[in-house]
């Protein structure tokens, strides 16, 4: 399943980014792919869009004033799981550090700037399947039960 199986209102991203040039580039990039997008300039503006939006995928820079991309993951995990929200972080770098970080918080999706469209859009689609497939997966798991 990828973005462009849904309808622009099932789909909807946060995206998260200091750089307005940055959240106009992923703006463009996820609105081709039939996406609606919610734009944050910070972690703190990001965990407010989430609470009140309820995305269907989150796309958030690592370093932001405030509050940076990983706490706000971390804040982001204590209310969806990552079948429920699936998340990917993009950074200008990427250390050790911040993939075990990310790893730990479900995060499997990690774009180190600067990326190509096609890139992007590949990762995104994985990680709306991937969220699907463990949304199907805990479905079955219920009805078996």
């Amino acid at each position: 399943m990828s973005a462009r199986d849904h309808s622009p209102s099932q789909v909807t991203a946060v995206v998260a980014d200091d750089d307005p040039i940055t959240r106009r580039l992923l703006r463009a990039f996820l609105e081709r792919m039939n996406i609606s997008v919610i734009e944050a300039a910070d972690g703190e503006q990001l965990l407010s869009e989430c609470r009140k939006a309820k995305p269907t995928i989150v796309v958030t820079d690592i370093q932001m004033p405030e509050m940076d991309g990983l706490a706000a993951c971390a804040e982001i995990r204590k209310s969806f799981s990552p079948t429920e929200l699936p998340i990917l972080t993009i950074s200008g770098w990427y250390d050790e550090q911040s993939a075990s970080r990310a790893a730990e918080m479900g995060i499997a999706h990690c774009l180190v700037k600067p990326f190509q469209q096609a890139s992007f859009e590949n990762h995104v689609n994985e990680a709306l399947a991937q969220a699907a497939s463990g949304s199907a997966e805990k479905d079955r798991e219920r009805n078996s039960a």
